[in-house]
């Protein structure tokens, strides 16, 4: 495979690389593909551009898409097109085109999977697309049952100001509402993809309580507006400017364990807000913000990654956030990956990237695919991994701030930590405290209600307690408690929880148990207990009741029941078991 990647400022020279490609490439390969990604909104210009490409190599593949900024090679541009031609050996590749006019997102989905689903050897699937107008995901939905080894990755098609749509294209077709998807297929390609974020999260977890039926519009938070979030916590007014500055804050989700990010577009005069990606009522969400140290240094540890693989290509696919963020240090975004293989790509309006078996739109990322044809060639040993450049002016300053958030709230999640710690634990035996262990009995009693599991409790109280303490002191007092707590552990499943229920007496849940596993339970404890050496009191005894709930019973009724056994107990001469 080889690729070349150019920048185009004009159709003269558009047709100079074309005519010079032809001389030296073509009838060499049996796959050719042009990439055109383009400032212009031009239908006319881009076919123009097409005409000159077909007139050179008429079997040649073409796909493209409007961009707010191009990647070629060693750096980033703006208002240019960036042309990356693919040569392959004996890969082959195809590309699909769908106007989403007639036909729904699902339906086109379905179609391509049909079409692709017994080729052989397919390695990745590249999608451009009009995500302002289509619901990409729904289009992807039906390709998540191919192989999870076939690599997804592409971006949304963008434009630099509001104005005319976006476009895809291909050879035939250019489409404002559209998918191209260029499948690439071969036994000796190897597509490789990376994703770097760079966005953190901050702040309290809130839920999504509220969507509209485009699946990307919040109506409420908490049950609240959408938009007081960002007037809260950032004093971001409702107004026209809203995305220019809420844009570099926006709501990050935790899903399967990793980290997906929603950048807000407008929100309208309800306070409902548009997000760029697909939501779910029932999401944790945090606001997020960017780490521009971090951002930097995760491309840097990602070209290192991706040099492993001996690429003959790469293509980048950036979210135009990251642009907007990075400022004069937005051309880090490819800087890092110079030398590695020829480069190409664009700014985006949503990467789209699959893993763990399900495709996602991401905000704010940046998407790495790596191509490579045939064993390893060595020939980019010669790389070394680029100088950090230290951040300077207004990002040194932003930087500095953000570690000042960072640490601070470390300090305080910690100290939450603590205090969470403390609601919910006896300070003295560690066990779980009277508050804690009635939320656990109200968890089992509703199993008990819905499934009819069932759940056995288990009161204990330390026999003539007052009478340690006054003949031995409270430190031996508190001792002979620490010990019970201890010992109640020990001899528990690791699923019961045993807990100080107040002053010398403790309570054992014990789910999915019923009274006879129960009954033995607590005898077995009260005989650990009467056999063990308590330093400082000697010998110790104590009282047990039992108690099994009962379907539609009331927490009240059960605690009283439980007790009233462990009193039996007292009353039968102590340090016995009473079953009630």
């Amino acid at each position: 495979m080889k690729q070349y990647s150019y920048i185009i400022r004009s159709e003269e020279e558009l047709t100079e690389i074309i005519t010079g490609l032809a001389k030296k490439e073509n009838g060499l390969s049996r796959t050719v593909l042009f990439h055109l990604f383009t400032y212009s909104q031009d239908a006319v210009y881009i076919e123009k551009m097409m005409s000159v490409i077909k007139q050179h190599f008429p079997t040649g593949l073409i796909a493209g898409s409007t961009t707010s900024g191009e990647f070629c090679n060693d750096d980033n541009f703006e208002h240019t097109t960036n042309l990356v031609v693919m040569f392959f050996e004996s890969a082959e590749a195809s590309v699909y085109f769908y106007s989403l006019e007639q036909c729904t997102e699902q339906e086109a989905g379905d179609d391509l999977y049909r079409k692709i689903r017994d080729k052989q050897d397919v390695r990745g699937i590249e999608f451009l697309f009009t995500v302002r107008s289509i619901m990409m995901q729904k289009f992807t939905v039906p390709l998540d049952r191919l192989s999870g080894n076939v690599a997804f990755f592409g971006g949304g098609a963008d434009l630099y100001q509001e104005g005319p749509s976006t476009f895809v294209f291909d050879r035939e077709h250019i489409s404002k509402k559209g998918v191209a998807a260029i499948v690439y297929c071969g036994k000796d390609l190897m597509i490789g993809c990376k994703v770097n974020i760079g966005w953190k999260s901050l702040g309290k977890t809130m839920t999504v309580t509220e969507m509209s039926d485009d699946g990307m519009t919040i109506r409420k938070i908490d049950d609240r507006p959408a938009f007081a979030i960002y007037e809260k916590y950032l004093q971001i007014e409702n107004d026209d400017n809203f995305h220019e500055y809420a844009q570099e804050f926006p709501i990050v989700i935790q899903k399967q364990g990793h980290n997906i990010v929603r950048v807000p577009l407008y929100s309208d005069p309800e306070g409902c807000i548009k997000f760029a990606g697909e939501i779910q009522a029932g999401d944790k969400i945090r606001i997020g913000y960017a780490d521009p140290e971090g951002m930097i240094g995760d491309i840097y540890k990602t070209a290192g990654r991706i040099k492993e693989l001996y690429p003959d290509g790469i293509l980048l696919f950036a979210c135009s956030t990251r642009k907007a963020f990075l400022k004069e240090y937005s051309g880090e975004d490819i800087k890092p990956f110079a030398g590695l293989a020829p480069i190409g790509g664009f700014y985006t309006y949503g990467e789209l990237i699959r893993g763990n078996g399900k495709t996602d739109i991401l905000n704010c990322s940046e998407i790495c695919a790596v191509f490579r044809e045939g064993s390893i060639r060595k020939a980019g040993t010669d790389w070394e991994r680029p100088a950090y450049i230290p951040l300077e002016g207004h990002m040194s300053h932003l930087q500095r701030l953000v570690r000042f958030l960072e640490e601070t709230t470390q300090d305080l999640e910690e100290a939450n930590a603590k205090l969470n710690d403390l609601a919910i634990h006896d300070p003295l035996t560690h066990l779980y405290n009277r508050i804690e262990l009635n939320n656990c009995i109200i968890l089992a009693m509703g199993r008990v209600q819905r499934n009819n599991d069932r759940l056995s409790v288990i009161m204990l109280d330390i026999d003539d307690f007052k009478k340690i303490n006054d003949t031995h002191g409270h430190e031996t007092g508190d001792a002979v408690l620490v010990t019970v707590g201890r010992l109640l552990t020990e001899n528990v499943r690791g699923y019961d929880i045993a807990g100080r229920w107040g002053g010398e007496e403790f309570l054992i849940v014990l789910p999915g148990t019923g009274i006879e596993v129960a009954k033995i339970t607590a005898e077995r404890i009260r005989s650990v207990i009467e056999e063990t050496e308590f330093k400082g009191a000697g010998r110790v005894t104590a009282s047990l009741g039992v108690s099994e709930a009962v379907r539609d019973e009331k927490l009240t009724v059960l605690s009283r029941r439980v007790d009233e056994a462990m009193y039996l107990s007292k009353q039968a001469g102590k340090n016995c078991v009473t079953v009630k």
